[in-house]
């Protein structure tokens, strides 16, 4: 069962890649977020092109975490 986002229903998977913010960068890559290693791999490729930046709207979820 993939895990949407509460709040955005096109946040996916346990590093909730937003589905229509990424597409482009999705397709490219070919990965599959919908599965939880696919989710992890394109987690990784957005951290390794822009850290956190693409988290910073669930910045009060993690910061403290950090």
């Amino acid at each position: 069962r993939v895990i949407r986002g509460r709040i955005n229903r096109y946040d996916v998977g346990l590093y909730q890649i937003n589905e229509v913010i990424h597409r482009n960068a999705i397709q490219n890559t070919g990965l599959d977020i919908y599965t939880e290693e696919g989710n992890t791999a394109f987690a990784s490729y957005l951290y390794q092109q822009s850290g956190l930046e693409p988290w910073r709207f669930s910045r009060s979820c993690w910061r403290d975490a950090l």
